[in-house]
């Protein structure tokens, strides 16, 4: 059950940052921000509750609600997510023809540079605390493969898996040129039949990695990297880290530092120049080297 919070915390009776200690909880378990002193709770951790009551002991007000929004459309709304960069307009507007003709809402997000949302599960988390019934994700990717690992490690990242919320990943494939959808969570049948026949996409189910993704060891991160090519160019958070050797790549990091990018030559510098990130969360792609 999701819960609203409203908090109202006077600097004067906050000597200490209480106010950015609830903030960071709130952040670790990924609630959703959707005003300055208003979230959306996923769940109420018992540290929270603990910042909580010692809040309400300085004399700040806290109001703590079930989370119900009304709905003001009787049918499906499905909320569209899509990087800045992506560039085919011709298919974006297929896309909206197409939930329009069927009657349809569709709420539009995009995350990236200059967008208001940095991380595709960012905009996924906003979209759903607005209660959306289907969120569409809007992808490129080189491979089946990769597109697989981007769809999962969006999915990890947000809250879907908490909730029944439908997720699908309409992605174009680089190798063959074409777009296809993968279903994460099921779809409804009327998005499937919108996907197949108005869209024309193969669906194929969504499948997560067979080894983990994230796993944490004697003070080290070690983060492995799906669907990447020797001799691509590795990037995290927009800085060009690593170059691929093997298709086996782990990111390794030690108190917020990248130390070793398995499978791969380091660029020292880069990685100086990145300095400490959180490797969990941290943007990871790949390009293919031009040099």
């Amino acid at each position: 059950m999701k819960s609203l919070l409203s908090y109202d915390i006077n600097e004067k009776i906050d000597p200490h940052g209480l106010r950015i200690r609830i903030i960071r909880e709130l952040r670790k378990i990924k609630a959703i921000n959707i005003q300055r002193s208003i979230w959306i709770l996923p769940e109420i951790s018992e540290k929270l509750r603990s910042l909580l009551l010692e809040a309400e002991n300085i004399g700040a007000r806290i109001i703590i609600s079930e989370y119900k929004p009304i709905k003001l459309h009787e049918g499906l709304i499905t909320g569209l997510v899509k990087p800045s960069s992506f560039e085919d307009y011709e298919f974006l507007m297929k896309i909206r023809k197409a939930f329009i003709k069927e009657g349809l809402i569709l709420k539009e997000k995009t995350y990236g540079k200059s967008s208001e949302y940095r991380m595709p599960s960012e905009a996924i988390n906003m979209l759903y605390g607005e209660a959306v019934d289907v969120i569409v994700l809007l992808t490129n990717a080189k491979s089946l493969e990769r597109a697989m690992y981007v769809g999962y490690e969006v999915l990890d990242n947000s809250l879907l898996l908490r909730d029944s919320t439908a997720f699908t990943q309409i992605v174009k494939i680089e190798d063959s040129n074409e777009y296809m959808a993968i279903s994460w969570i099921p779809i409804p049948p009327k998005i499937l039949s919108i996907f197949s026949s108005r869209l024309k996409l193969d669906i194929v189910n969504g499948s997560s990695p067979s080894q983990e993704r994230i796993t944490v060891k004697g003070g080290f991160v070690y983060r492995r990297i799906f669907g990447i090519s020797p001799g691509e160019e590795i990037y995290v958070n927009g800085i060009p880290v690593a170059k691929a050797e093997s298709n086996d790549i782990v990111i390794v990091s030690r108190k917020g530092r990248i130390v070793d990018v398995m499978g791969s030559s380091l660029n020292s510098k880069k990685i100086k120049e990145l300095g400490k990130i959180r490797l969990e969360t941290a943007i990871v792609k790949s390009f293919e080297s031009h040099s």
